[in-house]
């Protein structure tokens, strides 16, 4: 499963309170982040996210756990078992990418997407 293991001072509810819906466009896919929900005790956020590729949307939830260690783990919410397309890999990067550079002290611990933890292609 595409994750991302972010290492920093950054908690799952300063992700909930600092949300703002976006919308991105890159070689022609469209990723789109709406909604962010956060569970009863402040460790897990879900964001209601779609990434539409050739006119082919795929809807899903970007989970963001809090562990106890101080990490950040960003990844698909199981339910549902949206395919793990290369769209939905670029928009948990694009997501960790824009959590870093939010919060500057927040360092990649590890991904098996690394790759893709990088900014928007500009148009």
């Amino acid at each position: 499963m595409p994750h991302v293991v972010l290492k920093g001072e950054m908690t799952a509810e300063d992700i909930w309170l600092a949300f703002q819906p976006l919308e991105l466009m890159e070689d022609g896919v469209v990723f789109k982040a709406t909604e962010c929900f956060i569970s009863e005790d402040k460790k897990t956020v879900l964001v209601r996210s779609l990434v539409a590729e050739r006119e082919f949307p795929r809807s899903f939830f970007l989970k963001i756990v809090q562990d106890d260690d101080g990490t950040l783990t960003l990844c698909m919410e199981k339910v549902g078992q949206t395919e793990r397309a290369d769209a939905v890999k670029r928009f948990i990067g694009l997501c960790a990418w824009q959590i870093m550079q939010a919060a500057p002290e927040v360092t990649l611990e590890k991904s098996n997407i690394a790759d893709l933890v990088s900014p928007p292609k500009s148009a």
